[in-house]
């Protein structure tokens, strides 16, 4: 006796074909809905990476941001998108704080939207910094000449948030 009718028991010549083809289809699409196979889920920064790596992705690039990739490469690899535009933010802060009055007259919608987003941007950070961070950023700056006198600097600074004794 066969483990499955055949359809020349039911005399209909595809019906069991299609509900064991439909019985299976169930069955896998319950087994794999929260299963996470390889490069079935979150890929997006080894993706970053990789292309980061061998600067490209796909297999045709077309470089649309800067006339000239090479150099691109060498100021993010040495200052990060992230570090650029928080040295800017930094300077910009700095600008609308001097002006603010003047800045809110004209614009006080604009003004609030920039002070909010640079209170959360804090938030963030504050959230996000651990010892282990501030090590790792001190530890890629060990190659710079002065290196030395950056890490006293830090020391002390570290040390003068230290509640007296």
């Amino acid at each position: 006796m066969a483990a499955f009718p055949s359809s020349q028991t039911t005399g209909a010549p595809h019906a069991d074909l299609q509900g064991l083809q439909a019985a299976w289809l169930t069955w896998t699409r319950d087994l794999l809905r929260d299963n996470r196979l390889p490069l079935s889920g979150d890929v997006a920064q080894w993706i970053r990476a990789w292309g980061e790596t061998v600067s490209q992705v796909g297999i045709f690039n077309v470089n649309v941001g800067t006339k000239n990739p090479q150099l691109e490469r060498e100021i993010v690899t040495e200052y990060s998108y992230g570090r650029q535009l928080g040295r800017m933010l930094d300077m910009l802060e700095a600008l609308v704080s001097e002006n603010r009055p003047a800045l809110v007259k004209n614009s006080p919608e604009v003004v609030k939207d920039f002070e909010d987003m640079v209170a959360g941007i804090r938030k963030i950070k504050h959230k996000r910094l651990v010892v282990a961070d501030v090590v790792d950023m001190v530890k890629q700056r060990s190659g710079s000449p002065n290196f030395e006198n950056d890490l006293k600097r830090l020391i002390s600074k570290l040390q003068s948030l230290l509640p007296p004794p």
